[in-house]
């Protein structure tokens, strides 16, 4: 009775192709869902579920401005690679911005910690 509730919510609600099967020695029946993309995405929009990554909470490097003839990230080239490094300027930039990190409420560090690590791979800053 139970399974037969669950089998309709499931196929009545979220409008998903359910089949049930014994298995081959009958001792279970398996619930086999098929969901399309588009069946999913209606679910998440249901729920108000984030359908995208955040690029800053997931790959930060990845957003991060180059030099054009090193290609190395800017951060790294004025902190650590080009002549003169570490740039003062940048520096107290970089301080400035590592400040308002630590600022951030630790439920909001715990959400991007990847961002925090990226800055803080750059410390070393003089």
């Amino acid at each position: 009775l139970l399974r037969n509730a669950i089998v309709t919510k499931i196929t009545m609600h979220c409008q998903l192709a359910v089949r049930t099967c014994a298995t081959e020695d009958e001792s279970s029946v398996l619930v086999l869902v098929t969901a399309t993309a588009k069946d999913l995405l209606r679910e998440a929009d249901k729920l108000n579920f984030p359908t995208e990554l955040d690029v800053r909470a997931v790959d930060p490097a990845s957003i991060e401005p180059g030099c054009p003839k090193s290609y190395y990230p800017l951060l790294e080239w004025y902190l650590r690679k080009c002549p003169g490094a570490p740039i003062p300027r940048v520096c107290e930039a970089y301080k400035k911005v590592v400040h308002s990190i630590l600022q951030a409420p630790s439920k909001e560090l715990k959400k991007r910690a990847n961002e925090v690590c990226f800055w803080a791979n750059y410390e070393l800053c003089v």
